[in-house]
């Protein structure tokens, strides 16, 4: 894994997101968006990778309060971003995350690789460009 995020890390080329995060052995790469507890997750696995916008603060209330307010920013996240999203508000657990996915493809068939790659390529900057104005608007609270 740490060589597939390496490589993506240099092929991402985003001016903002993972400019200063290392690859890991995980199967996940986490961005920071800005606002404790809120971040961008780029995810792999044997049956999807996807691109996640993460709630993950100390207070579950917190979390579901902040998802609730993404929310209703719903149609225009998804009109910017220019396709429909996962929203999990996540009941039972702390976080909240809203996710972009691409199943049926597996991190460890090396055919699957360079399409795991071309879908993060393709998405990270419009799923950041459809997020980063309710992100600038939270931080103004």
């Amino acid at each position: 894994r740490r060589k597939f995020w390496g490589e993506l890390l240099a092929e991402l080329n985003h001016p903002i997101l993972f400019q200063r995060v290392s690859p890991s052995k995980d199967y996940w790469l986490i961005a920071g968006a800005g606002i404790s507890g809120l971040s961008y997750t780029l995810l792999i696995t044997k049956s999807y990778t996807a691109i996640e916008f993460s709630i993950n603060r100390a207070s579950k209330e917190d979390n579901k309060r902040i998802f609730n307010s993404i929310e209703k920013n719903k149609s225009e996240i998804e009109e910017r971003f220019g396709y429909p999203l996962l929203w999990e508000i996540m009941s039972e657990s702390k976080m909240s995350r809203i996710k972009y996915q691409l199943d049926n493809v597996n991190f460890y068939v090396d055919s699957d690789l360079e399409t795991i790659k071309a879908f993060f390529i393709k998405n990270l900057a419009p799923f950041y460009e459809a997020f980063n104005p309710v992100v600038n608007d939270l931080k103004k609270r």
